[in-house]
């Protein structure tokens, strides 16, 4: 897929091109780190390597389907309690979250929807938003950012967190700030981090 697409209705579209599957590796030249305090490294899809002396840390959000063997991160950050990387002796649990001033609610926005899931658009979500559909009326769809997606969630009671493979999802925060019923399916970590099912 080409960003220039995916993102051309935002300013701040992403200026690589993006390639799946498999990581990519950024070279940069030797010493172009040292300048920074820190590097990180927050996603599954580059990895930025080069002579440096600047210490890097990885948030390994994704370790629930790919590993990071990639990355030469001196500190290891994983999104999910479980999956590549979890084993480490540096693995840090750092699970999703939310931020609270792109996902909130919006109290003078209607609620036309019973539910909505905006996101990739996965065959087993697809299927699910299929057969809810026939019993309620749904939104859907992937490509929605920022304010636009905190508008289209707060027209929904509920939201979709279904996972790509028992993650939790940035999206379970996310629905949660914006104050829907959070309509997730199993994934271990909602335990670890507190919530009671049948109750949060």
């Amino acid at each position: 897929w080409e960003p220039s697409r995916l993102f051309e209705a935002y300013a701040d579209k992403p200026d690589m091109p993006l390639g799946y599957p498999g990581p990519q590796i950024l070279t940069l030249d030797p010493g172009a780190m040292d300048e920074f305090d820190l590097i990180l490294e927050l996603d599954s899809a580059f990895f930025i390597r080069g002579a440096r002396e600047t210490p890097k840390a990885l948030w390994a959000i994704d370790n629930h389907v790919r590993d990071y063997a990639d990355s030469d991160a001196d500190y290891f950050f994983g999104g999910h309690s479980w999956g590549w990387g979890s084993d480490r002796k540096d693995f840090h649990w750092l699970p999703s979250c939310y931020d609270p001033t792109e996902h909130h609610e919006i109290p003078i926005i209607k609620k036309t929807y019973h539910m909505g899931f905006f996101g990739v658009m996965y065959q087993h979500r697809r299927e699910l938003i299929d057969r809810l559909g026939e019993h309620g009326y749904l939104i859907a769809g992937q490509g929605v950012f920022r304010a636009e997606y905190n508008v289209a969630y707060n027209q929904c009671f509920m939201g979709m967190c279904l996972s790509a493979r028992g993650d939790v999802p940035h999206r379970v925060f996310e629905n949660a700030a914006q104050g829907l019923l959070v309509f997730a399916d199993n994934q271990p970590d909602l335990a670890k981090l507190g919530m009671v099912d049948g109750e949060n």
